[in-house]
């Protein structure tokens, strides 16, 4: 406020005007009031009033986008914004409003001024959909909205699971099961549209039922007891198998008595499929199950005190225990037991064995056929279509497939050029899903073939068989149509194909002459082969038609191919094909080859053999489906110098001998079935065979069955042996030669 307030007007040059006005000039710089009254008595802001003022306009203010530049565009406020060739405009300060655009180009004589990149930052400032961190890009490609909702999200234990933000698709990393603790943990995804009512407390996690995170409480936790929402949706889901005592917050050397906590695991267990549960050294009490032969309680050092119930595989007590014989130095195990059931026993698991004789790496890429697309990134919420597309990223370490059933007709390899040294090929879910080396059905268009009533013709790019999905044997097996040789002699034969090379189409006549559909399946010559000094594990994966896995040496390397549940099947020629690698498969089928379901040869520089071993494998029916040719469809057969173990194989069906290992090198084979060979002659009509003419091999038979085959245990060769003890035959023992043997041995 002034002093004299003379009232003069401007332009006064009173002295006293003059006092006023310079103690004005001072509240304008510095004074901290929004206003002041100059000498003539009129509010004027200050310098703090005219700051703040504008930094409420620059709260309060937002660009509005009236368009791409063009003429006849009505501009009425100095916010509005026009693109022109990528830049941002709006009207000049000194341009009267209402203005409309001439069309002469910007910047129309003055009239508009660029607005740099204001716009940009106002977009990067708003959360609306599209803008913000959508619209920032990382080095990768991928955005920072992706990024930060594709996050792991690092939590303590289940309890703290509650405590995370519920959004779909968001990934925990949760330590362990309690608080504190590095056992019982995994990874974890939300699903919004997962039932509460799925809550197991394993491997789905409802956030609505609280716990505590005491163990005292843990069985109403797994029972869901006190879920506040039984009708809603909304859970954690395990990726991966939950498998383990500790992901049902059992630990060892507690005292407590965990009945309730391991019904809860087997009940898991076994409504997943899985026939095992693994343990932690230690000791554990538990009473009376429901079920428990469903599955098998393994652990080397785990033990139930009292023996209520039965820790196996991984565990002998007072059970002999056999020593591998000379030969298998190179196995992973020394030796075995046999139980009270006649199954052998082994503390080996291949797929435990694979996680820790590889170098792992965390790098996952998700695929679903059903709803992924090839252009996505490849993560959990943006999963990959098909498993070449994953592949092609040349960056996985694990590969998990959601889908049930998988269309592929890419030849995929991992060779030197992959970048990581293994690979995992995974169900997402922990159940079988299945990989059809061949055309999606559903892409390709049946009509009826000219000139003919029966036969339907589709375009192709290639086909090696077909199969009626709709008709299978007693085993399963769908029902392949017969190969001919022109369009006409499909037409004239009822479960017949041809494929015209020249014109790419494909002939195919059905057993009830109906249309093709979804139900019918076509061969292609796609797969996954594994070189180098690379490995590959497959869990839970039915690989089928084509060629489905090979494992080649190169460069003087070996890679090693693991296979762990699941199936090979359906293939033109191998099943498994492998040249100078090592191979491990358990809980394996294989059914339906066109040649050997399991086939195994030295490198082709003849410097590198094989070892193998198979474990509660299942191979039959091979060569079956194209009967006819040489009788050597094996379900198992180890060829040159390789090595290799069988235990508790069921090998039966096949064109040719069921087991048959013509090698220079050692096999074993314990409590393993070999039956009903398939093959015409009564040469090749063998069960147990050992060595060929150049060949000097050697087999052991412990506790083996044979049945309904011309030959039991056939040794030939330059002086091959077959050794059997305990065995069961149908006396039906064959020496090909007098250096040959077939004789009794004890195993130590």
């Amino acid at each position: 406020m002034t002093k004299y307030n003379t009232g003069n007007p401007v332009g006064s040059s009173d002295p006293r005007d003059l006092l006023d006005n310079a103690k004005n000039a001072d509240y304008l710089e510095n004074g901290t009031a929004e206003t002041y009254r100059d000498r003539l008595g009129k509010p004027r802001k200050s310098r703090a009033g005219m700051e703040k003022a504008f930094n409420d306009f620059l709260a309060a203010s937002g660009y509005e986008f009236l368009g791409d530049y063009a003429a006849g565009i009505e501009v009425t406020a100095y916010n509005q914004i026009i693109r022109d060739a990528g830049q941002f405009w709006s009207a000049a300060s000194g341009t009267v409003l209402p203005y409309t655009t001439t069309g002469a180009g910007m910047n129309e004589s003055g009239a508009f001024v660029a607005r740099g990149d204001a716009v940009l930052r106002q977009d990067l400032a708003t959360a609306a959909s599209g803008k913000g961190a959508a619209i920032v890009t990382m080095e990768d490609g991928t955005s920072v909205e992706v990024a930060v909702n594709s996050r792991v999200i690092k939590v303590s234990g289940i309890d703290d699971l509650t405590n995370q933000p519920l959004v779909n698709g968001f990934q925990y990393a949760v330590q362990g099961y309690y608080s504190g603790s590095i056992e019982g943990g995994g990874t974890f995804i939300f699903d919004s549209g997962r039932s509460k009512s799925d809550h197991n407390g394993i491997s789905v996690i409802s956030p609505t039922v609280s716990w505590s995170g005491e163990k005292s409480t843990l069985a109403d936790f797994l029972s869901a007891v006190g879920e506040a929402d039984p009708t809603g949706t909304g859970c954690f889901v395990a990726i991966g198998n939950r498998n383990k005592g500790a992901c049902a917050g059992i630990l060892p050397g507690t005292g407590d008595t965990d009945t309730s906590l391991f019904q809860a695991l087997v009940d898991y267990a076994s409504s997943n499929n899985l026939d095992h549960i693994e343990l932690s050294p230690g000791s554990y009490s538990s009473g009376l199950l429901t079920n428990p032969q469903n599955v098998q309680f393994i652990g080397e050092g785990a033990i139930f005190s009292g023996m209520t119930q039965r820790v196996g595989a991984k565990v002998s007590r007072g059970r002999p225990t056999y020593i591998l014989p000379t030969g298998f130095s190179w196995a992973p195990f020394a030796n075995y037991f046999v139980n009270a059931s006649g199954k052998a026993e082994v503390a080996f698991n291949v797929k435990d064995f694979a996680l820790s004789n590889e170098a792992v790496s965390i790098v996952d890429v998700f695929v679903d056929y059903e709803n992924g697309d090839d252009s996505n990134q490849g993560n959990v919420r943006l999963p990959k279509k098909t498993i070449s597309a994953a592949l092609a990223l040349g960056s996985a370490g694990i590969i998990w497939i959601k889908s049930a059933t998988n269309y592929n007709s890419a030849s995929m390899v991992v060779d030197s050029s992959y970048s990581k040294p293994f690979l995992q090929i995974k169900s997402w879910s922990g159940k079988p899903v299945t990989i059809w080396n061949g055309p999606d059905p559903s892409d390709l268009s049946w009509t009826v073939s000219g000139g003919f009533s029966a036969t339907y013709e589709t375009g192709a790019s290639s086909a090696f068989g077909v199969f009626d999905t709709t008709i299978v044997d007693e085993d399963g097996r769908y029902k392949g149509l017969t190969e001919r040789s022109s369009a006409t002699e499909v037409n004239n034969n009822p479960g017949s194909w041809y494929f015209d090379s020249g014109s790419s189409t494909l002939y195919v006549r059905r057993y009830t002459d109906s249309a093709p559909g979804q139900d019918l399946l076509v061969q292609s010559n796609g797969g996954i082969r594994v070189e180098d000094n690379k490995a590959l594990l497959l869990e839970n994966v039915k690989w089928q038609s084509g060629d489905p896995v090979k494992a080649y040496a190169a460069n003087g390397n070996k890679p090693r191919f693991y296979m762990y549940g699941g199936e090979l099947s359906y293939a033109l020629n191998f099943g498994l094909d492998a040249d100078g690698a090592d191979s491990f498969v358990e809980n394996v089928v294989a059914y339906g080859c066109g040649l050997d379901n399991f086939n195994y040869h030295e490198d082709s520089t003849g410097s590198l053999n094989c070892n193998a071993i198979e474990i509660n494998v299942k191979s039959y029916g091979s060569g079956s489906l194209k009967r006819g040719g040489a009788e050597n469809k094996n379900g198992s057969s180890m060829h040159d110098s390789g090595n290799i173990i069988r235990i508790n194989g069921e090998y039966y069906g096949n064109y040719g001998p069921n087991v048959i290992d013509t090698t220079n090198g050692v096999s074993l084979n314990v409590c393993t079935l070999a039956e009903d060979s398939i093959a015409p002659s009564d040469a090749q009509n063998r069960n147990f065979a050992i060595g060929a003419p150049g060949f000097v091999g050697t087999m052991f038979c412990h506790k083996t069955v044979s049945k309904r085959s011309v030959h039991d245990y056939y040794a030939d060769g330059d002086g091959s042996i077959l050794n059997v003890c305990e065995s069961v035959d149908s006396d039906a023992i064959t020496e090909a030669n007098p250096s040959d043997q077939v004789t009794q041995y004890w195993p130590k």
